[in-house]
């Protein structure tokens, strides 16, 4: 079942601006106090049949003072009270819009908190005519009490009964349809039903049925279900406080073995709960562990929220160690949270999940701004990890269960209070476990609150089943689209970059027949033409999607990927196609994670993204390989410049990674300069396999065997490199410091160093500083490779030059590449500074 385009904004609407909570006024908190202690005193005796008692007690609610003053308020508050009473009929509980209702808004959840079952209050109704309202309807239910004793201590005195109910009327000044449908002469709910409602749409209706459930309760279990399929066949509201009612009936039933039927009896008739009572009977009365689990994810589905009680009676009832430590911390934090309230405002119920795509920033801001203490991130880890055992347990237990049933966890930790902001555990289970091209496109919609996954009971694959019957060619039935926006066109799947060739410039370079290089450099079989993946599912969506779609949801509660995250993923996926495409947009979600939390997550460690950036090669991406290095470079700027936030070490991991792409798809000139800016980060990212990696492929051009040359003479010190004027200098330099060396009888390897720049002239080193600032090659048309140039440069460019050309190449912002031309040139005076020191 997927809900139309802007459904729940529609019932936003139509139950819009409830308030649960309202003001007291200090008068009517006193009359409240009244009334309860009053209205409890006919009640208590009721319930034991004392109705001796009862007939007693409602003498002295008559000569309350109190009374008198509710009804003259309440009959001012008429107009406003009607309101109400229309509010009550369109609540209908067993309405397929209730449950919507009930799961995505705040008012919803409030119902059944706590015993409290009142209508939520509209904005146009007054905080006093709301209170009145309760406490008139507290009254009359009363009242009602009152009329039942008296009808069976006096059967006979039918005047007497007419009188109770008359004297109701006069005092509130308005007819009462639940007193009157009491005063009927009846023997079942049915039959009460029967003579008294002719119309189902009329406002009476549900004080009817409240009063037919007071009157005849059902005597068991099947009674109960006949008279909801009753209900349902002609369309009669049950309201709030018939709900109530109907729950304190069956609760009777549900001891023993039999409390899983019961209640299985009425929530299969339509009747959904709505508090913890049925299910705190579930946890006392189940024997199997699981199955109180089970009981518990269910309570949560239907968002109710455990109470104290509810969770004593778990960590009693649960046999498995992670379940009773998951519940004891859930009480610790609850009775925490009680202990505080005392003397703070309780918080409003947090709203259902909205589209990530507006908020998820704002909320990683907020979940990484707000350090929590040690003992507290210790805690909360230790609720989520509940959360994704129980994914674990589900993969474990039904194989074939599909991504939306696991994704029910987010929707449980939601309403257990449990936080997903900056959450790892859920999110790595479920890219692990739950990414198998198996979820239907249209389901796989925002916000989260619209899903399946954020309703109770299993989630059928019907669509499934419809699909292959229809193979054949209908496809009308199976729309192609969702609110997520994953759009299919057969017609536009991604063409891959220079397709059947190698990387850049091997092409133009290599000999015919020459084969290929593997990734660490040896040789292998030429690739032909690689053949075009399988086309996808027009209905159901792959493992990319899948994966995107949790991301997305999962950035909505301010959970972002970690290092760990991906290096998991990245373990478990690599080389598989189209799983790999998970792993590209977790690092999406990381990089996003990172800007977003400013600095307080982090950073991408580029040991992790080696298995994507090799994924990105052997399919020839080279847009999308120079995309993941850009991105990682543009991270480290707004850490240290925008956010002035420590990298962790991070930084002297990419030189390899910036190698291997480099190396792999443009010429050598391109993993130099990209093995420059790794210098240019950190004295640490030196290290053998970026030499390997460098003097693996060899080129034609004589500037880069050049480089290379004086690379391995520096040994690869970090320190040897800033210091050599051969690397670090541009072509004038070198020459005008030859000059200077020459005339002042510069030694044998200073002469070396200006022989290699002979043959410059004037105009010439004009030129090359021309060409130094703008690029190594002598035309952009014909980059990024200098050997694919018919006129080469005269003289080598420097480090800095390789270094600020292969960022131009790769597409990074200006600003970043000023920013690493500087911190190279700066490393370079800080290391001639402390030599000179020496």
């Amino acid at each position: 079942m997927a809900y139309p385009p802007h459904y729940h904004e529609q019932q936003q609407q139509r139950y819009s601006e409830y308030d649960v909570t309202a003001h007291v006024s200090p008068h009517l908190a006193a009359l409240a106090e009244d009334v309860q202690r009053i209205t409890g005193d006919i009640s208590r005796p009721f319930r034991k049949a004392e109705y001796t008692m009862v007939l007693q007690q409602f003498d002295m609610l008559m000569a309350s003072s109190t009374l008198e003053v509710v009804a003259a308020m309440a009959v001012e508050c008429r107009e406003e009270m009607r309101e109400l009473d229309s509010l009550g009929h369109s609540l209908n509980v067993l309405g397929p819009d209730f449950l919507t209702w009930r799961l995505t808004t705040p008012q919803g959840r409030a119902i059944g908190v706590n015993g409290n079952y009142n209508l939520p209050k509209p904005s146009t109704v007054s905080n006093d005519a709301y209170q009145l309202y309760v406490l008139e309807q507290r009254i009359e239910h009363a009242w009602g009490e009152v009329l039942l004793a008296a009808m069976r201590q006096l059967p006979d005195e039918q005047e007497h009964h007419d009188e109770i109910v008359n004297d109701f009327e006069r005092l509130f000044e308005r007819c009462s349809d639940y007193l009157r449908a009491m005063l009927q002469d009846t023997i079942s709910t049915v039959h009460l039903l029967d003579v008294t409602v002719m119309d189902a749409t009329e406002l009476p209706t549900q004080f009817v049925v409240h009063a037919a459930l007071v009157k005849h309760p059902p005597s068991n279990v099947t009674a109960l279900v006949k008279f909801i399929q009753y209900l349902k066949q002609r369309s009669i509201p049950l309201s709030l406080a018939a709900a109530e009612q109907l729950e304190r009936i069956y609760l009777r039933f549900m001891k023993g073995r039999a409390a899983a039927d019961v209640f299985e009896s009425v929530t299969a008739a339509g009747v959904i709960p709505l508090s913890v009572r049925p299910f705190a009977m579930l946890f006392n009365n189940l024997t199997d562990a699981n199955a109180v689990l089970d009981a518990y994810d269910l309570m949560l589905d239907y968002s109710i929220a455990p109470e104290a009680s509810t969770l004593r009676i778990l960590c009693k009832q649960s046999r498995m160690e992670y379940a009773k430590l998951h519940f004891t911390t859930v009480l610790k934090s609850m009775t925490n949270t009680t202990s505080t309230s005392h003397s703070h405002s309780p918080p409003p119920s947090p709203p259902p999940p909205h589209s990530p795509l507006a908020s998820g920033g704002a909320v990683a801001v907020a979940a990484h701004t707000n350090a929590p203490t040690i003992t507290t991130a210790s805690r909360r880890r230790d609720e989520r990890s509940y959360f994704a055992q129980r994914i674990e347990w589900l993969a474990e237990r039904k194989p074939k269960a599909s991504l939306l049933e696991a994704l029910k966890v987010l929707h449980r930790a939601e309403v257990e209070g449990t936080s997903l902001q900056g959450d790892t555990y859920i999110m790595s289970a479920l890219l692990r476990h739950y990414c198998r091209s198996t979820t239907p496109r249209r389901h796989l919609v925002l916000p989260f609150s619209a899903s399946l996954a954020y309703r109770p009971g299993p989630v059928s694959d019907d669509v499934r089943l419809t699909s292959d019957g229809e193979a054949g060619g209908n496809s009308k039935g199976h729309p192609m689209t969702n609110a997520f926006d994953f759009d299919f066109d057969p017609t536009k799947e991604e063409l891959l970059e220079k397709e059947g060739k190698c990387t850049i410039m091997e092409e133009l370079e290599r000999p015919s027949g020459a084969p290929t290089r593997s990734r660490g450099g040896e040789p292998e079989p030429e690739k032909g033409r690689r053949s075009r993946p399988p086309p996808r599912d027009p209905y159901f969506a792959d493992s990319s999607e899948e994966g995107t779609y949790i991301l997305e949801v999962l950035k909505s509660y301010g959970s972002y990927p970690d290092n760990n995250v991906l290096q998991a993923l990245s373990a478990q996926y690599e080389g598989q196609v189209p799983h790999m495409e998970i792993v590209a947009s977790v690092v999406e979600a990381f990089f996003e994670g990172c800007m977003a939390s400013h600095g307080a997550m982090t950073p991408v460690d580029c040991r992790f993204l080696h298995a994507l950036g090799y994924y990105y090669i052997d399919n020839r991406w080279r847009d999308r390989a120079h995309h993941l290095v850009r991105r990682v470079l543009e991270m480290f700027y707004a850490y240290c410049v925008t956010f002035r936030a420590d990298l962790g070490g991070t930084e002297k991991w990419f030189s390899y990674f910036a190698v291997i792409i480099g190396t792999k798809t443009g010429p050598l000139d391109l993993g130099i300069g990209l093995f420059a800016a790794s210098i240019a980060l950190s004295d640490k990212t030196v290290n053998p396999k970026v030499a390997t990696k460098l003097t693996a492929k060899r080129d034609s051009s004589e500037h880069v065997i050049e480089v290379l040359s004086e690379l391995e003479r520096c040994g690869w010190d970090y320190h040897r490199i800033l210091c050599c004027d051969a690397l670090m200098l541009e072509p004038q330099e070198r020459a005008s410091a030859g000059k200077v060396e020459s005339a002042a009888g510069a030694n044998g390897a200073g002469a070396r160093d200006h022989r290699h720049d002979r043959g410059t002239n004037g105009s010439g080193a004009a030129g090359e500083e021309r060409l130094g600032k703008e690029s190594i090659y002598t035309s952009a048309g014909q980059g990024p490779s200098s050997y694919s140039n018919s006129h080469l440069l005269s003289a080598r460019p420097s480090l800095v030059t390789y270094m600020y050309v292969a960022l131009r190449d790769l597409g990074v912002d200006k600003k970043t590449a000023d920013w690493l031309r500087d911190r190279l040139k700066a490393a370079r005076q800080e290391v001639l500074t402390t030599k000179r020191a020496r």
